[in-house]
This record gives C-alpha cells, structure tokens and sequence, in this order.
C-alpha cells in the first residue's frame, strides 16, 4: 500500500511545481533535483546503515516504499519549496512558505511511519525537521552558486 501512496505524492508534488507560478527553469529544476535526490540518499544511508539511528523495513513492498520517497518524493518536494524559496517576490512570505515546508515534512513522516517504511531508534521528529531544514539551505546556495557562476560565463567573449 505504501508504493501508490509514495507515487501519489510524488504526482501530487509534480503537479503542485507544475501548475505554481514560481517554477526554477528546466537547467535549476534538473541541478536541484539530481542534487537533492544524491544528498538524501547519502544521508539516509548513513543514517540506516552505519550510525543505525533509523531501522529500514526490509519487506519488500516498504522498502521499494523508502526508494521511492529517498530518490523522488522528497528531491520532488525539495525543488518545489526551492522554488517557492528563491522567488523574490515572495520574500515578506517567509512565514508562509515556512508553513508549507513543515506541513509537507510533517505529512511525509506521517505517512512513512504510519506505514512501517522505518522507524526511529535513536532518533525524533525535530531531528529530521532540522535535518531537512539544512538540506533546504544548501539547495538554496546551490541555487545562489549556479546564479553567480552563469553570470560570469554571459559576459565572457567566445575567441
């Protein structure tokens, strides 16, 4: 049951990124996504693996569950809020988008726990917000970084 559910949120987000007016170009959406989706897998592998402060379930069903929101649903979510994020008309919304991060962080720890994809051995739920929180800041700089660097490389003559 958990696989729909991990596709259906992952459409929803799509769809939510697809139809806002605050979309990040195709060349930002492809670097955040890709970039989002390696340090997630990085950090819930270490996290599962080698520090074991998160159990993974190992039936089948629940852990396909933890692919699909490791590798899509959360870069999906990440590069949506980015978008929200890095929009300059929206800088007094701060509070709002704040709103919208925790909601979604919220509703995916939900579902995940609810049903069974990990559990928490040394480790809660303020943890992984500030753990997201961070992971949303450095896709910001990224953002920042790919903005300064295409900069430099417009002004530049071709010989």
């Amino acid at each position: 049951m958990i696989i729909p559910v991990q596709l259906l949120l992952s459409f929803l987000f799509l769809i939510c990124y697809s139809y806002s007016h605050y979309k990040l170009n195709g060349k930002k959406f492809i670097l955040l996504f890709l970039s989002s989706s390696i340090i997630i897998m990085n950090i819930y592998t270490e996290l599962s693996m080698n520090l074991k402060y998160i159990t993974v379930s190992m039936q089948q069903e629940e852990f396909v569950g933890f692919l699909i929101y490791r590798n899509i649903t959360l870069p999906l979510f990440f590069t949506w809020i980015c978008g929200y994020f890095e929009n300059k008309a929206l800088r007094s919304k701060r509070g709002v988008h704040f709103l919208l991060f925790a909601g979604g962080i919220s509703l995916m720890e939900f579902v995940n726990l609810y049903f069974h994809v990990y559990k928490y051995n040394h480790w809660y739920f303020g943890i992984t917000f500030v753990l997201m929180a961070l992971i949303i800041i450095l896709m910001l700089f990224l953002v920042k970084f790919y903005d300064w660097a295409g900069r430099g490389k417009k002004y530049e003559s071709v010989r």
